[in-house]
């Protein structure tokens, strides 16, 4: 009997202990009040003409600060999107001055053009769009309504776009197949108005570069490294293979590099990252292989790069953090201030992996 009653004790005395950690694990609740902001300006109908020979010009989107009661961090973000849009996937979105914290941002005329252009909005082109501010403390999240106003895109003198078309292209001569360039851009997301693309040229042939994939667009052709608009067709290496087209609007220059082979280089294949595992050309700009991983040195930290022509010069990583596995030449990311990082395997098995190098974000899968 004895025995009986220090069991049910001990059980009872378990049970109490087992409730308190139970409880004491429970994080506790936050209820507050979040007003969201008021928008102040542009308000709605402003028009505003994007001027092209002034494009650090800014225009100023304002608005009354949120609060609430309960004392709390708050950021705002700047949204514009085109109308009819919800604001889920904007057109154009950035935090606000100071990290978010300011109830105003100053955006350049530049920035809002390629921000039009980026939504298919041609140059000289008028366009509706509305704008709002999200208020953003904990996990609630408030939106001011919509504001439509009216934007002008810059008149054309460097475009925002090119493709590359020609018999000694992948697509042949028909402008409207013309394969699109990648358009290099800063941290802020400004057209720096270099273009790139990898992709495999006819030897001793010609193409031409278009502002649109359309007849009557503007063109740019040349010779010895100079582009001109309108001029003949740009001569090919006398060599049939990959290359990447490098073009720079800035001083009007084109560039070729034979890209004999991307491959990958890491701890995951034969000889670590002293080896060379190539991908095998698919067209496209797409570079793709089924290759079997290993744990060639042991190491816990599986990974991986992308590198051409076993060349240390030419890398390629994903930028950290990229939600859609977006990839950078290393040298140009740390020239304009973009974190990268190596490609993680969670697990050494055969894999496919695929390095997309088309346009307009290129990308890397493991599959």
């Amino acid at each position: 009997m004895k025995n009986l009653v220090l069991l049910t004790t001990l059980a009872f005395s378990l049970m109490l202990l087992s409730g308190c950690e139970e409880e004491s694990n429970l994080a506790p609740t936050i209820d507050f009040e979040l007003v969201g902001a008021e928008v102040t300006g542009p308000m709605a109908n402003s028009s505003i003409e994007l001027d092209v020979e002034n494009q650090s010009q800014t225009v100023e989107f304002e608005w009354n600060p949120a609060s609430n009661d309960g004392g709390f961090l708050i950021t705002y973000n700047f949204l514009m999107d085109l109308p009819g849009g919800d604001f889920s996937d904007p057109a154009f979105s950035i935090p606000s001055e100071n990290n978010g914290l300011a109830e105003s941002i100053s955006i350049s005329h530049a920035l809002l053009d390629q921000a039009l252009a980026d939504v298919g909005i041609e140059p000289e082109e008028t366009a509706q769009l509305i704008w709002a501010v999200e208020t953003t403390s904990l996990s609630k999240v408030q939106l001011t309504a919509p504001v439509e106003i009216t934007l002008k895109r810059f008149i054309e003198i460097i475009p925002s776009n090119l493709f590359v078309s020609g018999e000694a292209t992948e697509v042949g001569d028909d402008v409207s197949n013309g394969i699109q360039m990648v358009s290099l851009r800063d941290g802020s997301g400004l057209n720096l108005n270099i273009f790139e693309i990898y992709t495999t040229l006819e030897a001793n042939s010609t193409f031409k570069l278009f502002t649109r994939q359309e007849e009557g667009a503007r063109s740019f052709g040349g010779n010895g490294g100079s582009l001109v608009e309108g001029g003949e067709g740009i001569i090919t290496p006398s060599e049939t293979g990959q290359y990447r087209i490098t073009v720079d609007l800035n001083d009007f220059t084109f560039e070729f590099l034979k890209i004999d082979r991307w491959s990958i280089v890491g701890n995951v294949i034969e000889n670590a990252w002293g080896g060379d595992e190539p991908l095998d050309y698919q067209g496209g700009s797409v570079w793709s292989r089924t290759i079997p991983l290993i744990d060639e040195s042991g190491d816990e930290d599986a990974r991986f790069i992308f590198r051409a022509n076993e060349d240390w010069g030419i890398v390629i990583k994903p930028i950290a953090d990229s939600e859609n596995n977006a990839v950078i030449l290393e040298s140009f990311a740390n020239e304009i201030g973009v974190s990268i990082e190596d490609v993680i395997v969670d697990q050494v098995t055969t894999v496919t992996i695929t390095l997309d190098l088309s346009a307009p974000t290129p990308s890397f899968s493991v599959e």
